[in-house]
């Protein structure tokens, strides 16, 4: 999973937040059955833009009948 921040300005901000807040959405919006599930997290801050915003990429999703 890789999350690309897209800030309002220029003010120091953490990023390591942003995982929770991201992950558990797209847990309740059934992406996967749960977080755990991720092997690999990275986080990218971006330029800061107008419209302050999260780009969320997800590969590689293996899909297992039980």
């Amino acid at each position: 999973v890789e999350l690309f921040a897209y800030p309002p300005d220029d003010r120091r901000r953490d990023l390591d937040g942003l995982f929770k807040i991201v992950l558990d959405s797209l847990t309740a919006a059934g992406v996967w059955e749960d977080d755990a599930q991720i092997d690999c997290l990275s986080i990218e801050r971006r330029p800061k833009v107008k419209t302050p915003h999260i780009f969320v990429r997800v590969g590689g999703i293996k899909i297992t009948e039980v």
